[in-house]
């Protein structure tokens, strides 16, 4: 999806979805990629409709705004979940947002980057069942925007066994130990050309 106009306008679609219940499976998913530039905020959930703003069709729905923040509502507007600052966030290439319903237990899950920002929230605390009947994108352009500087990619729905998270930290440290992990391996190779160089100057006559 890439916005078609500029401006304050909503740009939203998506697709019919409502899959059977899987045992193996019980957490259904939906996930986009999206530049937020240009826009006052981009969301994605499960909804009744597929062209109906989130914020009156939306179930389980999260958005996030160029600033980083993230809110997370069920029923339209009706129950305000959450909110806070996305702890992995990019303000000018792509965040990918996740949506995971748990539909036995009735748990919700939203993953912003990979990090979760909200775990197993059970959605029988404030007596809402929700509709998985669509999976829906909606991006609200702001005022001053061109088109298609807002940009989704990589819509898709799937469903996925429930494993339990740890919390976002562990995302944060794997991120950490990845990039310690790259600096060890490319101080070694410094290390070993060096070691080359001297070599070589000592081996010349």
């Amino acid at each position: 999806m890439t916005t078609s106009t500029g401006g304050l306008n909503p740009h939203v679609g998506g697709i019919s979805y409502n899959p059977p219940i899987d045992a193996a499976k019980p957490k259904n998913a939906v996930e986009a990629d999206f530049i937020v530039t240009g826009s006052n905020w981009v969301g994605l959930g499960f909804s009744l409709s597929d062209q109906g703003g989130l914020w009156g069709d939306g179930q389980v729905w999260a958005h996030i705004r160029p600033t980083g923040s993230y809110t997370i509502y069920a029923s339209g507007l009706d129950h305000l979940i959450a909110t806070g600052t996305c702890p992995v966030f990019h303000s000018s290439s792509l965040n990918r947002l996740r949506i995971e319903h748990n539909r036995p237990d009735n748990l919700l899950s939203v993953l912003v980057n990979e990090a979760p920002v909200l775990q197993r929230f059970d959605l029988d605390s404030i007596g809402f069942a929700p509709s998985l009947a669509f999976a829906t994108a909606h991006i609200q352009t702001a005022t001053g925007s061109s088109a298609g500087q807002t940009r989704m990619d990589n819509f898709r729905v799937f469903s996925l066994p429930d494993l339990p998270f740890s919390d976002g930290f562990e995302y944060l440290g794997r991120q950490a130990l990845h990039h310690g992990r790259f600096a060890h391996r490319l101080l070694h190779q410094r290390v070993d050309a060096l070691a080359d160089l001297r070599r070589r100057a000592l081996r010349r006559p």
